[in-house]
């Protein structure tokens, strides 16, 4: 597996509100000093893959992918970093660190666009362990996702990104665009530690619901690491203050995708928490239908801590189902 977070076990699906594209597992060298990726100069990305089994995994296959900056990810979207698959074996109750063999180099995008988000997915076809929900995080245990970007801005600046987003189930869906935003003393977590705190009553339901001796068991470790791992110190904004920092300006239909969908299954244990606002109406998308959004982040005058954090999600049936952070060092005269 590939860890979506600081307590994640493989239990899935995860709790409806947790963050899962902030994966402490995946990372880049050759990008800039935040650890962005800087358009066409070359960048290894590296992947953390964990066996929490008592037996070897072997042969262990790693793959690379990128996407243009999106929330919803279609199973069409990514696209491989070369044609060649890492190769390792995993030991037990450890995690290896793998190298993608083959150097990504990253679009070049205009001045003050989001960078491509980076997905890896893991297998070990000999036993069977493979994705069977292809590019889901929050559904699938060996696919992690990194959509998360560093910006510098001053006071009263504003920023405007557009993300691609997408109707992942194969009929007619609503579509909330949502955001959460809190001041922090660090743009990242510690590895094992938490930026938003996962959902407890996720896991604690997960327990009462299931029948598997083996699920009860992670659940049960899960919630003991959600309040065990510390939370990265923050101060959430306010609903009212989140509409006045994070603006949806525009909104545009795109074309059908042409692939087939494959869905997770439903998080059955709770809903989208209460830092997450809405931004506007929920969009109506056909099965399988793109579409693309733009934001627009303002910078306040005043800053108790020197970055803001916003979590931008794609929600759908009450569960979030993609997601980017973009941190923002506020730079101060």
């Amino acid at each position: 597996m590939i860890r979506s977070d600081g307590a994640d076990l493989g239990a899935r699906p995860m709790p409806a509100g947790d963050l899962f594209w902030e994966s402490p597992d995946i990372w880049l060298t050759g990008g800039d000093q935040y650890g962005n990726p800087v358009g066409g100069q070359p960048a290894t990305v590296f992947a953390r893959v964990w066996n929490l089994g008592t037996l070897v995994a072997a042969p262990v296959f790693v793959d690379f992918f990128f996407i243009a900056p999106s929330l919803g990810i279609l199973p069409s979207a990514p696209k491989q970093i070369g044609v060649k698959s890492a190769c390792v074996v995993v030991p037990p109750l450890s995690a290896v660190v793998v190298a993608c063999p083959t150097p990504w180099i990253p679009p070049i995008t205009g001045g003050g666009e989001l960078h491509s988000c980076l997905l890896a997915t893991c297998s070990a076809p000999i036993t069977g362990d493979v994705p069977k929900v292809p590019f889901n995080p929050a559904a699938d245990r060996h696919t992690a996702q990194h959509n998360y970007m560093v910006v510098e801005a001053g006071a009263s600046k504003e920023m405007s990104f557009t993300l691609h987003l997408g109707n992942l189930e194969p009929r007619l869906a609503s579509v909330e665009l949502m955001a959460a935003a809190s001041w922090r003393t660090h743009p990242k977590a510690p590895q094992d530690g938490f930026s938003t705190r996962p959902s407890v009553i996720g896991p604690v339901n997960a327990i009462r619901d299931s029948t598997k001796s083996n699920e009860t068991r992670l659940w049960a470790q899960r919630a003991a690491l959600v309040l065990e791992r510390p939370e990265q110190a923050h101060q959430a904004l306010r609903r009212d203050e989140v509409r006045q920092v994070v603006t949806l300006t525009a909104a545009k239909l795109g074309h059908i995708a042409r692939s087939s969908a494959i869905v997770g299954p439903p998080s059955r244990f709770d809903t989208v928490g209460p830092s997450f606002t809405p931004l506007a109406d929920a969009i109506e998308l056909k099965a399988l239908q793109q579409a693309s959004a733009t934001f627009s982040i303002s910078v306040p005058e005043s800053a108790p801590h020197p970055w803001l954090v916003v979590n931008l999600a794609q929600v759908s049936r009450g569960a979030i189902v993609g997601g980017y952070t973009v941190a923002v060092r506020t730079l101060r005269p």
